[in-house]
């Protein structure tokens, strides 16, 4: 045999044990647990590497668009941000927007004032803008467990902003209005449904590829639920749904799912160890 020959040989060898390994990888992908992870884009990955640690594949497929949108009437209060005895941050992309907006401007949140944060990845955000908050949620870390600090028990006539995405829950700011705080809500973003992705949400859904759907808010759910409409519900049955609290467990409980699992709180830790218990 030729050496040309003897090459060829070789080389068609070697590419049919790429395409074997390829195969055989793709195999094992499809016996992978399928993990479909419903967060934004930019708040979702090291959740998926945590679960791809687990040698689980993370499917990133978010039901919320994030855009960054501050009105001409809350840029004045912003820009008057020093007379505020308390900044209250309700989650991560609070902190995104706002540090966005002020950064455009040339501004900064005023040294002096009190910040609070709903949990410990809103606080870790804001301090990487260099600001170490005040006040820190406990778990489950929502608006629920924020007013049970001690800080917040006596603030009348306490000056409160509280930084938030609009149609916010309102138990925060009427609670702490009620408690006798002059409280000003500051919205400065949008939560969107997504336009480009019921297609693949569905075609996941009607193959029966997906193990467990991660969501981890509210609005999460709800646009989760509106990307599959009413007349798609039933594909539900197949699939196991992970929330976050109470509140998305009783709208998640009157779906007709194959089992509603209930993390802890929307921590990526308390997240993996519901999957672990689940899926093993």
């Amino acid at each position: 045999m030729s050496r040309s020959c003897k090459l060829r040989q070789s080389l068609l060898l070697y590419l049919r044990n790429i395409m074997q390994n390829a195969d055989n990888q793709k195999l094992a992908n499809n016996d992978m647990k399928q993990v479909l992870i419903t967060r934004p884009q930019h708040q979702a990955h090291a959740l998926g590497t945590s679960i791809k640690l687990q040698n689980w594949q993370p499917i990133y497929l978010p039901t919320i668009r994030i855009d960054h949108d501050v009105s001409k009437y809350n840029m004045i209060k912003i820009n008057s941000l020093s007379a505020f005895n308390l900044v209250v941050f309700v989650s991560s992309n609070a902190v995104l927007a706002l540090q966005e907006y002020l950064q455009q401007q040339k501004l900064s949140i005023p040294k002096h004032i009190a910040t609070a944060c709903i949990g410990p990845a809103t606080a870790k955000t804001l301090e990487n803008f260099g600001i170490t908050p005040t006040i820190i949620a406990a778990a489950p870390y929502n608006s629920e467990s924020l007013l049970t600090h001690p800080a917040l028990q006596h603030i009348n006539q306490h000056k409160i902003a509280i930084i938030c995405g609009y149609d916010a829950r309102q138990l925060l700011p009427e609670e702490l209005t009620r408690r006798g705080a002059k409280v000003h809500q500051i919205p400065v973003y949008q939560r969107n449904l997504p336009t480009n992705c019921q297609a693949t949400l569905l075609q996941y859904l009607t193959q029966k590829q997906l193990d467990v759907i991660i969501c981890t808010s509210q609005a999460s759910l709800k646009n989760l639920l509106r990307l599959i409409g009413t007349e798609h519900l039933y594909l539900l049955q197949y699939i196991k749904l992970l929330v976050v609290s109470q509140r998305m467990l009783d709208t998640a409980a009157k779906l007709d799912c194959q089992a509603v699992l209930l993390a802890d709180n929307a921590t990526d830790e308390a997240i993996l160890k519901t999957l672990i218990k689940e899926l093993g």
